[in-house]
């Protein structure tokens, strides 16, 4: 398996969105065959089931960095010395 894929689902089972227990919810719906086939080419994924729960997980543990940065912005005074 891609090692990506495997630290996504690595770190979902870690937060406790993957638990060890029998798999509980049914998800169903259709797509666009061309966005499906990319995203088993780029993961190296051929389940559907393992695919759309390799997403799943992806946008429950994103960070949110570039939201969290922004908010940043002119917080930081410009008196602090950087050093370059």
């Amino acid at each position: 398996m891609n090692p990506n894929v495997d630290k996504v689902l690595d770190v979902a089972r870690s937060e406790g969105f993957i638990p060890k227990s029998d798999k509980d919810a049914k998800v169903s719906g259709r797509v666009h065959r061309s966005l499906l086939d990319a995203a088993k080419q780029r993961t190296g994924l051929t389940s559907e089931t393992v695919l759309l729960e390799y997403a799943l997980a992806k946008v429950a543990i994103e960070d949110n960095f570039s939201d969290q940065f922004a908010r940043l912005r002119g917080s930081v005074s410009k008196d602090v010395e950087l050093e370059f």
